[in-house]
């Protein structure tokens, strides 16, 4: 995304879909990671915003902008943000789909799109569309309004305050997570919301994933597996405000480039169903259920269409009842 005044050129949603931002980086003495994931790209589109063009320049801008889709867009904003490990051949963008029924017989897709912005793992999902073209499509939109759109303001707003180095907020008084909190209270981009806590065991290890609503977007963050549910908390805690910036952690990790997001062809998946409701699940379940049970029919149709008479159906079922 190189010229600032795209912006214009794309829809601005209502709303903006869950994004999660797994564990990938190491402990960094020396390294400095640079700032925001997606900072150093968002600040260079943020900053054009702010400078006045020729208008002849800025309509002829204007109308490259509308020549290409949101997806093509946001491949470009990625590409902006240069990365330590250069894999050959791996997509820019990388997408999966979630489908669930609409009715009796039509499907409703919903689109993942996973990319690396200063080599932090991103995953950003949109909302239920008609057609994977159509969902893709959205959660495409909705993360260049969010990282263009809501963080380009941000800092824009950062740059011209100008208040000087702000003093740092770890202490030895408070655990990170304490400090997270307080963070979370006292920021405008979080919505003044303290952050949401859930946790997940396996092998006699917890994992602790904070999910925090920046500019109205849910995020969630995963941090590492360790013995405890209180180390894990602190873990994700200590990496979400290295994420945020927040004074004091700026250089706490650094990129690891043994991490398979880093080395691999392929992005890591998040954790299933993490940007679903209790509800949405069950609704997914059905969704498999019923496709499971048209595929199998449609199959049937095609290998029984010489026996089958006009109108009968492939399916005969009887049913048993039990007290």
């Amino acid at each position: 995304l190189a010229q600032a005044s795209r912006r214009c050129a794309f829809p601005t949603p209502g709303d903006v879909q869950s994004r999660y931002h797994p564990p990938e980086m190491c402990p960094a003495a020396d390294q400095k990671r640079g700032g925001n994931a997606g900072e150093t790209a968002a600040k260079q589109v943020a900053q054009k915003t702010a400078v006045a063009e020729k208008p002849s320049a800025l309509a002829s801008q204007k109308e490259a902008a509308s020549q290409k889709g949101p997806v093509a867009i946001l491949q470009e904003f990625v590409q902006c943000v240069r990365h330590p490990v250069a894999v050959q051949h791996r997509a820019i963008l990388q997408w999966s789909y979630e489908q669930r029924m609409l009715g009796d017989a039509a499907l409703e897709f919903r689109a993942t799109v996973a990319f690396l912005l200063d080599c932090v793992p991103h995953h950003s999902v949109g909302t239920w569309r008609t057609s994977k073209k159509l969902a893709q499509r959205d959660a495409a939109e909705r993360a260049l309004h969010f990282f263009i759109g809501k963080w380009g303001e941000m800092l824009l707003r950062e740059d011209m305050d100008g208040d000087g180095q702000p003093a740092s907020l770890r202490q030895t008084t408070e655990s990170d997570a304490e400090v997270l909190h307080r963070f979370c209270l006292d920021s405008e981009s979080t919505g003044r919301r303290a952050p949401q806590w859930s946790y997940a065991w396996s092998g006699g290890e917890c994992t602790a994933r904070a999910q925090i609503t920046m500019f109205g977007a849910p995020h969630h963050f995963g941090g590492a597996a360790l013995p405890s549910q209180e180390a894990a908390r602190i873990d994700t805690a200590r990496r979400v405000l290295w994420y945020l910036q927040c004074p004091g952690y700026e250089d706490l990790y650094a990129p690891d480039p043994r991490a398979p997001t880093l080395s691999g062809k392929e992005i890591s998946a998040p954790p299933a169903n993490w940007a679903c409701s209790g509800e949405e699940v069950e609704e997914l379940r059905r969704a498999e259920r019923k496709v499971v049970v048209m595929r199998v029919q449609n199959r049937l149709q095609q290998q029984l269409a010489a026996v089958l008479k006009p109108g009968q159906g492939v399916w005969e079922w009887g049913y048993e009842a039990h007290e």
